[in-house]
């Protein structure tokens, strides 16, 4: 069984996404990425402090606007 990105990530690791993201699929997403890059609780907040989130966001809609 394939656990939620959420529970595979620390208590502490939790709190940092919970006090620092507002939206829930920015949540979401923040998670899977530490998952999948295994981001420790510092690598996080860093990531989320450059709003990594919205610099993706942007550049993949902006892909998908240009290239199509």
């Amino acid at each position: 069984m394939v656990q939620e990105a959420h529970a595979q990530i620390t208590w502490a690791t939790n709190i940092v996404l919970l006090s620092k993201v507002n939206d829930p699929n920015e949540r979401l997403w923040y998670a899977q990425k530490t998952v999948e890059n295994g981001w420790s609780r510092n690598v996080l907040g860093l990531q989320i402090e450059q709003e990594l989130y919205h610099m993706c966001s942007s550049f993949f809609w902006n892909w998908e606007r240009d290239f199509w």
